[in-house]
């Protein structure tokens, strides 16, 4: 606070694309870390300090090898099947790099993510594919949105919000 400057960027895995038991208490602490991001982030403004958090999905890392591993053996499926899938339910057809991670977290931490601050910065390759409203009253309404359809009417201004917000550094083309 009294360098008037800062940057806190939490990392988080996405969330709820495969609820599985033992999950509760490290979904529950997920959720409160990302309440507790958006609070912090009103109160650090006034001194020039963002919060924000990453939401990241499959990125090949040795931590999804032993997830994947880990999800065969109890569930008695092929691990090669499991990546297929996991690759397959991913838009880009693709795991994330740790670059990519890296780059996006660097943008987060720069001064020209200034104007950024209280942001769910999703980094998934499209797998999370909603767009959410918040209102006056502190409640949220969340969109569906389907890739490669263009949204026109009342909703617009909000697909161009979320878009720019949500975007990795460059818009998506499904946002231009």
């Amino acid at each position: 606070k009294q360098q008037r400057w800062g940057r806190i960027v939490h990392l988080l895995p996405s969330l709820g694309r495969r609820s599985a038991n033992g999950t509760a208490l490290s979904n529950t602490s997920q959720l409160a870390l990302m309440g507790y991001s958006k609070a912090l982030a009103n109160e650090l403004a006034p001194f020039n300090i963002t919060v924000n958090h990453l939401v990241s999905g499959p990125v090949e890392t040795d931590f999804l090898t032993s997830s994947v591993e880990s999800e065969a053996q109890e569930s008695g499926k092929d691990f090669d099947a499991l990546m297929r899938d996991t690759v397959t339910s991913i838009p880009m057809g693709r795991l994330g790099k740790p670059e990519e991670v890296g780059d996006l977290v660097a943008f987060l931490a720069s001064d020209r993510a200034s104007f950024l601050t209280g942001a769910s910065v999703v980094l998934d390759g499209g797998m999370r594919q909603i767009i959410s409203q918040e209102h006056n009253d502190g409640t949220t309404r969340n969109l569906p949105h389907s890739p490669g359809i263009p949204h026109r009417g009342r909703d617009s201004r909000l697909v161009h919000e979320h878009c720019h917000i949500h975007s990795r550094i460059e818009p998506p083309p499904q946002c231009i």
